[in-house]
């Protein structure tokens, strides 16, 4: 049996001092856990549920260091030492893991996917750098899918990378009623709007209801992003009937009716023009009547002379970030035009043919067929079908920049890297899809 010497016995532990009270220890960690309490108390205000669980857990974790500290203090020897670093291993477990939870905000989930829970439903960002700096961006994007309009509030990386399910939220609003909306629009200075529609009616009061919440909220919006990430609507409204055939044509012009509003509310704002997104149109190879790239035949819309413009759902997103705290794009129009990502219908048929190392069929579709194909089709496929036929016929992805109203993002952004068609192709051939793969080799 060891005994400890007299100047061993007299050392206190790490945890208590001299006269029995909490040591440096368990102070420290006591002093942590308070300041992440009232860091999340204060981003959790508006939400009185999140409030009462942070409170409860942090009581919690004030009674299991009090135990630690009558650990320390009454059970000595071996067991007692087992004792204590348990309790400290848990105490310190759970302050960690509280203290993630108080940075995430602390406020509830909501149940179904993005835009699909019948009341919107919203939280502040959680990002470190709205963190640290209180003048940060707060973004609040609107999204419209079915039946019902969801607002949120968050960082626009939680928007386009997130799971909406995983996404934290606090305020609650809702599109069809004004004054939620109004207080939604209260609790941000970023307004990016993702407004979806099933006709030109829903998509132009959709948008409206933003822009009156936005004039009623006050002048705490810096910059409002209306729904479009298309072609640039002001020119398609200036030649409605060269540009567009229906349905395409009252869509435009509905958001050509919206830009107007916007202007003459004198929000401030960025138009966003990106022309056509790689998840829809690239596996598709420019056919919307397909679900997934042709093994055997493809349709080929236009010649070799038609300019079509690609741009990554991902880029489109970092750009939106970049743009709404960029003064340059201050009521601009920002045009997407990335050089490597220009190329016709036709083109896009015979890279693809490159890829897996084998000729297709090719049907050359009139436009006169493609004419009846629209008229034919239910929505959204005759909206998509009067899109293609708006960019092979009119050219709506050759529309001018005016310096005086518009900027280029490639210009703007000369170090922004952007994904590339062929790089997306070549992500086609992963084993996703195995039988569209003639020679092996040519994977990427």
């Amino acid at each position: 049996v060891r005994i400890p010497s007299a100047a061993a016995a007299a050392q206190p532990p790490a945890a208590m001092d001299r006269d029995g009270r909490p040591g440096w220890l368990t102070s420290l960690g006591l002093a942590f856990l308070s300041f992440n309490c009232g860091m999340a108390i204060y981003r959790s205000i508006h939400d009185p549920y999140a409030v009462a669980f942070i409170v409860v857990a942090y009581l919690a974790l004030i009674l299991l260091f009090r135990c630690l500290h009558l650990l320390e203090r009454n059970a000595p020897g071996r067991r007692g030492r087992g004792l204590k670093a348990t309790v400290w291993g848990l105490a310190t477990l759970l302050t960690v893991m509280f203290s993630y939870k108080s940075c995430r905000s602390g406020a509830r989930s909501s149940s179904g996917p993005w835009g699909c829970s019948p009341q919107a439903q919203a939280s502040m960002p959680s990002s470190s750098r709205a963190r640290r700096n209180p003048e940060a961006t707060t973004h609040l994007s609107l999204d419209f899918s079915q039946s019902t309009m969801s607002v949120e509030i968050c960082n626009l990386h939680d928007i386009f990378y997130k799971n909406h399910n995983e996404m934290n939220r606090g305020l609650q609003g809702d599109m069809n009623e004004h004054e939620s909306l109004v207080a939604a629009c209260k609790h941000a200075d970023v307004v990016i709007s993702a407004v979806g529609h099933r006709g030109p009616e829903d998509l132009e009061d959709g948008q409206l209801k933003i822009v009156a919440a936005i004039k009623e909220a006050g002048g705490n919006i810096k910059r409002f992003v209306p729904s479009e990430y298309g072609c640039d609507v002001d020119q398609a409204g200036e030649e409605q009937e060269a540009v567009a055939v229906e349905p395409a044509r009252s869509i435009l012009l509905a958001k050509h009716r919206v830009r107007e509003a916007v202007r003459e509310a004198g929000i401030p704002h960025t138009f966003i023009c990106s022309y056509w997104a790689h998840g829809f149109v690239l596996p598709r190879l420019g056919d919307p009547q397909i679900d997934a790239p042709p093994t055997t035949k493809a349709t080929v819309f236009g010649d070799d002379k038609t300019r079509v413009i690609f741009v990554h759902e991902k880029d489109m997103s970092m750009l939106v970030m970049r743009a709404v705290e960029d003064p340059r794009t201050l009521n601009k129009i920002l045009y997407v035009r990335p050089p490597a990502n220009i190329c016709s219908f036709s083109h896009l048929v015979s890279l693809w043919e490159d890829k897996i190392g084998r000729s297709l069929d090719k049907y050359h579709m009139p436009q006169e067929e493609l004419l009846k194909r629209i008229q034919e089709s239910p929505f959204p496929l005759n909206f998509q079908l009067a899109m293609v036929h708006a960019t092979v016929a009119a050219g709506v992805c050759d529309q001018a920049i005016h310096e005086s109203t518009g900027v280029e993002a490639t210009q703007l952004y000369p170090d922004f890297n952007f994904a590339t068609v062929h790089d997306y192709m070549d992500s086609l051939l992963l084993p996703a899809h195995p039988h569209l793969i003639n020679n092996p080799t040519t994977t990427a």
